[in-house]
Parts: C-alpha cells; structure tokens; sequence
C-alpha cells in the first residue's frame, strides 16, 4: 500500500512540476491559451489543498499509517 501511496504522490508531483514549469515557459514566451489557463487552475488548486491541510500534503499522514 505504502508503494502505492508514493506511486501516486510521485504522479502528483510530476503533473504539478509540469504545470509550474509551463507556466514559466508560457509567461516567457507570452504564449496565452487554454492550456495556461489549465496549468494555473492546477497550481492553484494545489495551493488550496497545501494550505486547507496547514501546509501537509494529505498524503503524508496516510503514508505514515502505513
């Protein structure tokens, strides 16, 4: 189970990482579409979830249970 929940985690981190770093190339380049709009939804979303759980990821205490 533990495997899993890294498994996902690490999922979560490479969608986020993506969107941070589009969002960076995107505002270099001045590139203005949907897929920007995507990325800071997802960003923002997850800044919503990192804050609502007092700066935990939720994953961490079901890690830490298994």
């Amino acid at each position: 189970m533990l495997v899993a929940i890294k498994a996902v985690h690490s999922a979560i981190f490479l969608v986020m990482l993506s969107a941070i770093g589009w969002l960076l190339a995107t505002g270099l380049t001045g590139r203005r579409d949907r897929t920007v709009a995507a990325a800071g939804a997802l960003v923002a979303a997850e800044s919503v979830v990192f804050l609502a759980n007092r700066g935990t990821c939720p994953l961490t205490p079901l890690a830490e249970h298994y």
